[in-house]
């Protein structure tokens, strides 16, 4: 189910990442922020395996042994498959699909048919050991048993054990069940319509291919020792053999132990040709290996004198000399554990100890201590081992670069580390490039991958320049015709998107559509992605009628393809979901962003990415229709969910804080708001990333933030970060200083620098016209600011232009009962209230408020605005009573929407105050006024503009009778202000 990165040399070209919807800042929408899968690290090292020996039970587990052919192949490598045994038609197919897979690696399948008890676990545990790798088939059957407790007993041995562990389920359903279960363990499903090209990837990730063992075998080992010790005695051998390879010039060795016995076969004779092989039997001496009639002294000891082998002996448990030296008296050469490293170099001739290394054999080394090949399998001495082979300047070298890159960006073996994996990606690309020349298709493989990481890690200029390499080759070499082509046009696309560069952006799409659907056909799953990628530019751009248009075609692939129940439907649906909310279309949009997150919840739980970019988009829905509380509780269910499984290091965790902290903000409740996006930024420091483009969208948002609470001063400096992270990480033109320069605008106005103000909207406008062009929401967001600006400072004629130009492009874009085509509007009555034309205002707002009852429903936050701005209108017109019915609408919507706390139903109190003054009502209006008074004071403090205000028509309606200020500050305090 992982979705892994778009890499050109990978069999699964990623598809972009579904567009999670997040809510609005202050002036623009906020960066949209993608979320990718982690990968999560099952393994464990050896060293965490108990140190009690496995005893054998009172009974014999039959194990089931099946290969390719009648017979069992010598040297096969081991999986065990467990399953529910119940459905053994489902058990068959499994086998055989592990068996049938092209990979190069030839493998034993074992299983049991019965029923293990507590006492088998023993034998199962030997059996174990001796696997590479643990197959779980999760059935319903599995997982019901498992609910009620009872959790396969392979499975748990084999976590234990820190083996690695394949979940394949059934059926897609499963996933959300098993997760639930075993928690985030990477997995495929039998239903994926690439499942067989899945589990290939897998083993071969999981297993050695056959020609990398004969590698290892004939290339890697200097010496090979054969080690000989009782069952019982596995954990001592284990310390060993750890001990052993502690020592540097010994890791080319081979130590031979019936870990590596082949299932299914006769074991005399691979235990015979196993010491012929070897250069010294190596006898681990413990007290059990005196008890009569065990395989060592009985077999394995006897032939190895008769063959004359080097004898050594090393105490691993004290052990009487003598009683050891009557078993096996030719053992001369003898040493306790602790002195092993001298016992060795005196017996071994000195060519089996390297002081150095070269690039090959350091590559086989380290895949041998990966695999598990002659050696136990260890992931520190792999890493070591491929690290010093990427130190050469060869192909081997390249690989090994190779190998360590993906290990450490998906997780393999290892915890995620992108900037380890950036190092060894680096390296990667001066081997291609030496190796095999600047244009071949390694070295393009090499420059795509680079640049995939790049992007990752938020450097998207670097990242366009690996990518312009890659293509230069893959032109060159596939011609532009070809579906390889079409995936490198694919990943340039996506960064020229990400940078702003939308007609670079849209020409790399098209290519790659167009070659899907000529080599592929319009009905392939690829296409499907292009159709989607382009659908999310098209969004991007303003072009909803395409984006729609690509969004339903590329759904209709994913829902022919996979059918209703499919992660990547289920992002498509979310996709829809999201371009439904931009055109104000909330019921579409809830209905699809509904579906995507039932569908996700049900295959994949409620722990996972997707189900997270999900939620965010249903979050969005909620946010719009001004259900704020309803979508907090949404985003807070997804952090509490994904948290745990992606860690606190992880930017999708800090893009969630992020998300609570813009819907705190929207709430009115900024302390709660503050403390999220804090913890965001916090967490991007701690990531490394303070200065990459994900933290625009946090430093926006506290921005925001500060500028609700009236601290002017700490959101200019907040927007001036965002703004500087973002010259750091894109160009000058970039859309995203659009909503930037709208806010530092915003603050500019608030404080009265009505000239810089102006400056920033002319930016602002210059960027989005040149990005979007003429026809775009952000410029007509840009224009509706200009005109509020303008009508501030008292140019009505420019305002009433900018507006009008503002309400043309929302008409043609957006349509013309879009809520935010109605708010233009509503700044239009506005204007024309100002200036004196009350029945042009009158006309003005009621058209905005008949859109925004039709859109928004009565129950909004914004119709509240509308009701209370039309009834002050009414008010002006003598229409008093129409004025106080919408009033009180007003403050009646806004106290059960938002709460009688929240700034705008302060807004609500202050404004039917005026109308209750105007009738005569003053005693009703002071109470008003009081209530907007102590709202504002508690969240904005005595110092903001609307407490001011708030305090100066209370005083002025308070002291009209003739009282005091002091008894007015009397009053005031007996009113809780």
């Amino acid at each position: 189910m992982a979705i892994f990165g778009k890499r050109k040399n990978k069999k699964y070209m990623s598809q972009a990442s579904a567009e999670q919807v997040q809510p609005t800042g202050q002036a623009s929408p906020e960066q949209v922020q993608p979320i990718e899968q982690a990968s999560q690290n099952p393994y464990k090292p050896y060293e965490n395996l108990a140190q009690s020996a496995p005893q054998q039970s009172s009974r014999e587990l039959t194990f089931v042994r099946q290969a390719r052919g009648d017979d069992i192949p010598r040297k096969a490598q081991r999986v065990y498959l467990c399953w529910d045994l119940v459905d053994s038609a489902k058990r068959n197919t499994l086998a055989a699909d592990i068996l049938s897979h092209d990979a190069g690696i030839d493998c034993v399948v074992t299983f049991i048919d019965e029923e293990p008890n507590e006492t088998d676990s023993k034998v199962l545990q030997n059996e174990l050991f001796d696997t590479q790798a643990l197959i779980l088939c999760v059935s319903t059957e599995i997982l019901e048993s498992w609910k009620k407790g009872r959790a396969p007993v392979e499975y748990t041995l084999a976590r234990e054990l820190g083996m690695p562990i394949l979940p394949v389920v059934c059926d897609e359903r499963l996933f959300a069940q098993f997760t639930d279960l075993a928690g985030a363990i990477h997995g495929i499903a039998m239903t994926d319509i690439e499942y067989r090209a899945k589990l290939q990837d897998q083993l071969q990730a999981l297993l050695a291919s056959e020609s990398l063992i004969e590698d290892i075998t004939t290339k890697a080992f200097t010496a090979n020792l054969f080690l000989s010790y009782r069952k019982k005695d596995i954990a001592a051998a284990r310390s060993f053999m750890r001990a052993f390879y502690d020592v540097d010039d010994f890791r080319s060795i081979a130590i031979w132990y019936d870990n590596f016995l082949t299932a299914g076969r006769i074991f005399d004779e691979e235990i015979r040709d196993s010491i012929d092989k070897s250069d010294a039997f190596v006898l681990l001496v413990t007290p059990h290996l005196q008890e009569s009639g065990n395989y060592v002294l009985a077999e394995e000891y006897p032939y190895a004198v008769d063959n004359n082998k080097l004898l050594l002996g090393v105490e691993a448990v004290s052990t009487q000399k003598t009683e050891f030296l009557s078993c096996y008296p030719t053992v001369t050469n003898y040493a306790p554990l602790a002195a092993h490293e001298s016992l060795f170099r005196s017996a071994l001739p000195d060519s089996s100890f390297l002081a150095s290394y070269d690039s090959e054999q350091s590559y086989l080394l380290g895949m041998a201590f990966m695999k598990g090949v002659l050696v136990e399998r260890n992931i520190e001495r792999s890493i070591a081992m491929l690290s010093l082979s990427a130190e050469g300047n060869s192909m081997i070298s390249l690989k090994a670069a190779s190998q360590l890159s993906d290990m450490f960006e998906f997780g393999f073996m290892v915890d995620c580390h992108l900037e380890e994996a950036l190092k060894w990606q680096t390296r990667a690309v001066e081997l291609a490039e030496t190796a095999c020349g600047p244009e071949h298709t390694q070295t393009a493989k090499a420059y795509n991958n680079l640049a995939v990481l790049q992007e990752k890690r938020g450097n998207l200029t670097s990242a366009l320049k690996w990518q312009l390499k890659d293509i230069a080759i893959s032109e060159k070499v596939h011609g532009k015709q070809h579906p390889d082509t079409a995936i490198s046009y694919n990943n340039i696309a996506l960064v020229y998107q990400k940078l702003g560069e939308y007609e670079k952006a849209l020409e790399y799409h098209s290519k790659a559509l167009h070659i899907r659907e000529e080599t592929l056909g319009s009905k392939h799953v690829h296409t499907a992605t292009s159709l989607n990628n382009l659908a999310l530019l098209y969004q991007q751009t303003g072009a909803y009628d395409k984006a729609l248009e690509n969004f339903q075609k590329a759904l209709l692939v994913f829902e022919g393809a996979y059918g209703a129940k499919h992660p990547e439907t289920a992002m498509a649906y979310s996709n829809l979901g999201a371009l439904f909310t931009k055109l104000g279309d909330y019921d579409k949009a809830e209905e699809m962003c509904g579906k995507a997150v039932d569908t996700m919840e049900e295959l994949a739980g409620l722990a996972h990415p997707y189900t997270a970019i999900a939620s965010n988009g249903l979050a969005g829905v909620y946010e719009k229709r001004g259900e704020h509380q309803r979508a907090l509780e949404l985003c807070k269910k997804s952090l509490v969910c994904l948290e745990p499984v992606l860690g606190e290091s992880h930017p999708d965790v800090a893009t969630l804080y992020n998300n609570v902290g813009m819907l705190y903000n929207k709430a009115g409740k900024y302390d709660e708001a503050l403390t999220m996006c804090r913890k965001s930024i916090e967490l991007s420091k701690d990531l490394g990333e303070s200065k990459k483009p994900w933290t625009v969208s946090a430093f926006n948002t506290l921005g925001s933030i500060y500028l609700n609470k009236g601290d002017y001063s700490g959101a200019l400096e907040m927007f001036e970060r965002a703004k500087e992270i973002g010259q750091r990480s894109f160009d000058s033109t970039h859309p995203d200083f659009v909503m930037i320069c709208n806010n530092i605008a915003i603050v500019y106005k608030m404080t009265g620098s009505f000239d810089k103000a102006f400056d920033m909207l002319g930016q602002a406008l210059d960027i989005s016209e040149r990005v979007h062009g003429s026809e775009h929401p952000d410029t007509a967001t840009t224009y509706n600011n200009l005109g509020v600006l303008y009508r501030d400072t008292g140019k009505y004629g420019k305002a009433l232009e900018m507006y009008e130009r503002a309400l043309g492009i929302r008409r043609e874009v957006l349509g013309a009962e879009h809520p935010e085509t109605g708010s233009v509007y509503n700044n239009i009555g506005i204007v024309q209230h100002q200036i004196g034309n009350y029945e042009a205002a009158v006309g003005m707002c009621e058209k905005s408020l008949d859109i925004l009852e039709k859109t928004l429903g009565t129950d909004h936050p914004d119709t509240a605005a509308s009701y209370s701005t039309l009834g002050l209108l009414y008010d002006k017109t003598g229409q008093r009573d129409k004025a106080l019915e919408l009033c009180k609408k007003a403050v009646d919507v806004s106290e059960r929407i938002l709460g009688k706390d929240h700034p705008a139903t302060a807004r609500a109190y202050n404004n039917i105050a005026i109308v209750y003054a105007n009738a005569g009502s003053s005693g009703t209006a002071l109470e008003m006024l009081v209530n907007a008074l102590r709202i504002w004071m508690r969240v904005y403090g005595p110092d903001h503009p609307d407490t001011q205000a708030a305090f100066s028509n209370t005083a002025g309606m308070f002291m009209q009778s003739g009282k005091s200020k002091e008894e007015l500050y009397q009053w005031l305090e007996m009113q809780g202000v």
